[in-house]
């Protein structure tokens, strides 16, 4: 079977699949009952107490991203910049401003875009349970 080819925009199979499965990962992660921030595991990152978040799939690739505890917690007053794993011979980094910090404190779902790297970028959809 051929695979489907970008049309006016459209994502392929592949590029779908890499995007769910990031997306599992995340949904995956927002379980449980018993953490005020929810904590998962991921081979491609070092351990993370805060939350851990795949990036959209691009050009063959996914990376993960760790946003700590301590930044939901008490966020800094310019926000943070965050580095993703190193896939491929590179990373991207992210910004997370102290308003969308305290939106996953709350529980809310934020999306930003990556740096771009080699002629692309990502996005890392997240989302916590929220502080107490």
């Amino acid at each position: 079977m051929r695979a489907l080819q970008p049309v006016g925009g459209m994502l392929t199979r592949r590029a779908v699949f890499g995007l769910f499965s990031g997306l599992l990962t995340i949904c995956l992660g927002c379980g449980g009952d018993e953490e005020d921030v929810v904590t998962t595991t991921d081979p491609t990152l070092p351990e993370c107490d805060g939350i851990v978040s795949v990036s959209t799939f691009m050009q063959e690739h996914t990376h993960g991203i760790c946003v700590p505890a301590a930044a939901l917690a008490s966020p800094p007053e310019l926000g943070v910049t965050l580095a993703s794993t190193l896939t491929n011979g590179h990373a991207h980094d992210i910004a997370l401003a102290p308003a969308q910090l305290a939106a996953l404190a709350r529980g809310d779902t934020v999306t930003v875009s990556s740096t771009t790297v080699e002629g692309h970028s990502h996005a890392f959809m997240m989302r916590a349970r929220p502080l107490p």
